[in-house]
């Protein structure tokens, strides 16, 4: 039993944030809840709605990970064109 208990590996990830994002399908705007590690904020580009399951394009802005922001830009959002994007949406009203 021990030897079984040794062999077993369960990978774990640490939650760095939790974010609330509305579908963006007509008739939809279901509320849904998304649990990100360090490694799926850096690589998020949307989500598929739980009610729907239609596929949102989205990005992190900073108010969504206020503490990570820096190395986030650093590490994975520094393209230009998504940089853009990203202010762009700061600026603008969050639903």
């Amino acid at each position: 039993m021990d030897d079984l208990r040794r062999r077993i590996l369960i990978p774990r990830a640490m939650l760095l944030i939790e974010i609330e994002r509305r579908c963006a399908a007509a008739g939809c705007c279901a509320r849904n809840r998304l649990g990100l590690t360090k490694q799926e904020a850096r690589e998020y580009h949307g989500f598929a709605c739980a009610k729907c399951e239609r596929w949102t394009e989205d990005v992190l802005i900073k108010r969504d990970v206020p503490e990570w922001w820096e190395e986030l830009m650093v590490t994975t959002l520094g393209d230009k064109v998504l940089r853009a994007q990203i202010i762009g949406e700061e600026e603008g009203d969050r639903r």
